[in-house]
């Protein structure tokens, strides 16, 4: 993963808007079908990272484990989350190429 590409990437795409986060939003853009991917902190609660890969596979979203901490996130968009969507297609095509590891469909 080439971290400093990820890095660029999500804080434009945060600036732009096309950023969600927080297990709330992030479910209701999945709901409403606006999350086009999901992405998730090394350092989440196994219950959080049980109940996103479900709504995941639920409305058929592409989920990303990350090798950043919560504080890493914080650091970088200035909220701290260990769950975040994004909600337009280009910048969820290019976090999705550069992400570390994609959760298999089960």
């Amino acid at each position: 993963m080439d971290k400093e590409a990820f890095v660029s990437a999500l804080t434009l795409c945060n600036r732009a808007g096309y950023f969600v986060y927080g297990m709330g939003t992030v479910s209701q853009a999945l709901k409403s079908s606006k999350a086009k991917s999901v992405y998730a902190a090394q350092d989440i609660s196994e219950k959080t990272r049980k109940e996103i890969t479900f709504l995941c596979l639920k409305y058929n979203t592409k989920l990303f484990h990350t090798p950043f901490t919560m504080d890493e996130y914080w650091f970088l968009t200035g909220k701290r989350t260990g769950i975040f969507a994004v909600t337009q297609q280009g910048f969820s095509d290019k976090l999705s190429a550069l992400a570390c590891e994609e959760t298999p469909n089960l």
